[in-house]
């Protein structure tokens, strides 16, 4: 039977299929009244006669509705029909969260801005005695922007959500291990029955994680395999794995991915004020020095990891191991010394850029331009930040040039003498 024939509860014609998962098929459907089009969920078939199945389809459906948030899908009917049970919820245009990684990794920014408005969504749920316990990219709507609405993120399926107290006791067994291995906390793996918000707050870092790496904290080949790694010890820095990201933010995000959820960041409003300061205060290019400091005429010039090269006549730079040249596409007049930060010893082949920022022009880096602040003990950089003053620059090569021209006068006048 075509789709559109189809009419659920008398109310709801079946458009088209939306997607599926593992307890239920979404269509477009129009309320054949309203003529208003609507998302309808629809349990499946061969689930028709398990209990817990149902249960969790139930349950979905009453926490979802009680929870009237920006951030949250709207639910706005629940029935049953023909033997089988749906619901209904607001029509999202747009892509989940999910399909958008499968683009490649997000822009930072954006990457905390959809952590964020998941976050807002976390805190009503959890000020409800909600814990979604399944939060992955799947289960995050990014909804375009529309004609007198703004684009907005949506969390969706709260099927294997547990309330606090033992109304849930029936959705879910004791030692029964529920979640998305890829993002499940540490006591989820292991089938801990206290599951708290912190679970949540896990999941949203293992995503913040993957959109600002490209890659989830763990991996493995299957679900078990991820499983073990989850349950095996700590996931590898992010700072490590992209060091493009700054270390604050990085050191942020494995915060709330960690394996102790003692030691995590315990709940969704504190990872989202962190969040929106580090925003607020996130690292701005770096101040060009007043007028009244050493004016140096040269653009700065960084090199980093390839060949000596000549950066004045009068000045040449031999760099182990060799490393390219760049230069600034513009520079002002007045310039400031930049000092590389040390790179992470792994992984190798990775390029890591120089971050700048200002440091002190006093005599002694005036001396030796070589110098750089914020190394550890023992640590030499393989790059070189170099500024100079041309009109010096300038003065020295004459200089040389009258020397070498007196040492062979001196030479020649010798010959004649003798």
């Amino acid at each position: 039977m075509p789709t559109a024939a189809i009419v659920i509860d008398g109310k709801y014609r079946l458009l088209r299929p939306l997607g599926e998962g593992a307890t239920g098929v979404v269509y477009e459907a129009e309320h054949v009244l309203l003529r208003k089009r609507v998302a309808l969920k629809l349990l499946r078939r061969e689930l028709a006669g398990q209990e817990l199945a149902i249960a969790r389809f139930e349950q979905e459906a009453v926490l979802a509705a009680r929870l009237e948030h920006d951030n949250i899908v709207r639910v706005t009917d629940f029935g049953a029909a023909d033997g089988g049970l749906y619901l209904v919820m607001d029509l999202l245009v747009g892509r989940t969260l999910g399909a958008e990684l499968r683009r490649g990794r997000l822009a930072r920014e954006r990457a905390i801005e959809i952590g964020i408005a998941v976050l807002r969504g976390l805190e009503a749920a959890h000020a409800a005695g909600v814990v979604h316990r399944d939060l992955k990219p799947e289960n995050v709507f990014l909804v375009d922007a529309a004609e007198g609405r703004p684009a907005g993120v949506k969390l969706l399926d709260f099927g294997i959500a547990k309330l606090h107290g033992p109304e849930s006791a029936r959705v879910t067994g004791l030692g029964m291990v529920v979640g998305t291995p890829l993002y499940m906390s540490p006591e989820q793996a292991r089938g801990e029955a206290d599951i708290d918000p912190r679970a949540d707050v896990h999941a949203v870092g293992a995503m913040l994680y993957e959109m600002l790496a490209g890659r989830t904290p763990y991996v493995g080949e299957n679900a078990n395999l991820v499983t073990f790694a989850i349950l095996s010890g700590r996931p590898p820095d992010l700072a490590k794995v992209a060091p493009e990201v700054p270390r604050e933010l990085a050191e942020l995000v494995m915060k709330a991915i960690a394996p102790d959820r003692a030691r995590r960041i315990q709940s969704a409003r504190e990872l989202r004020e962190a969040l929106e300061r580090w925003l607020e205060q996130k690292p701005q290019a770096a101040p060009v020095a007043s007028s009244s400091e050493t004016a140096l005429d040269l653009p700065i010039v960084v090199v980093a990891p390839s060949a000596a090269k000549k950066i004045d006549p009068t000045i040449e730079i031999h760099v182990e191991p060799p490393l390219p040249v760049w230069r600034a596409p513009a520079v002002p007049p007045e310039a400031v010394y930049l000092a590389p930060t040390p790179p992470p010893p792994q992984p190798a082949r990775e390029e890591h850029a120089a971050v700048a920022r200002p440091l002190p022009i006093d005599e002694r880096s005036r001396r030796n331009p070589a110098i750089s602040s914020g190394a550890p003990a023992g640590y030499v950089h393989p790059a070189v930040v170099l500024t100079a003053n041309a009109r010096a620059g300038r003065r020295r090569a004459l200089l040389v040039r009258l020397l070498l021209f007196a040492i062979a006068l001196a030479a020649a006048l010798r010959l004649a003498g003798g």
